[in-house]
């Protein structure tokens, strides 16, 4: 996923991809140190900049690109807010941008290709592309 011309996410829409990707890291029980890296920069990739509204820094001067403590903090707000399957299908159903939603399921694919997609990783990525109607490349 390149940053070039990726949306930039609202709240919503991070709270939705970080549910997504609780779902993929969690598919096949195996957290591996590569998906960790991926996690932290798309999510860089698609919040919004530092100093700008939706941003999770509120100081402009913090630099931009991966920062774990805030990636972690939304990873967590979402296992919290979206606590179930179910809440998570909700908020993805609820994401109605054709380019969030190919911004989203890029990162996720990323994040499954960072170790090899397991075997237990695709069924969300295909829902994923059913739903939001994705031609997989």
């Amino acid at each position: 996923m390149s940053s070039e011309g990726a949306p930039v996410l609202a709240p919503n829409e991070l709270l939705a991809f970080a549910g997504l990707a609780r779902l993929l890291i969690r598919a096949d029980g195996e957290f591996t140190a590569e998906e960790q890296l991926a996690v932290e920069k798309v999510l860089a990739e698609l919040m919004p900049p530092p100093g700008t509204r939706g941003s999770p820094y509120r100081d402009e001067d913090r630099p931009a690109g991966p920062d774990p403590e805030v990636t972690w903090a939304l990873i967590d707000r979402a296992g919290r807010e979206l606590s179930d399957k179910q809440a998570v299908v909700r908020a993805a159903e609820a994401i109605a941008n054709p380019d969030v939603r190919e911004a989203i399921y890029g990162a996720l694919r990323e994040i499954a290709e960072a170790d090899a997609i397991a075997n237990a990783e695709w069924p969300l990525l295909e829902w994923l592309e059913r739903l939001w109607q994705i031609k997989p490349t």
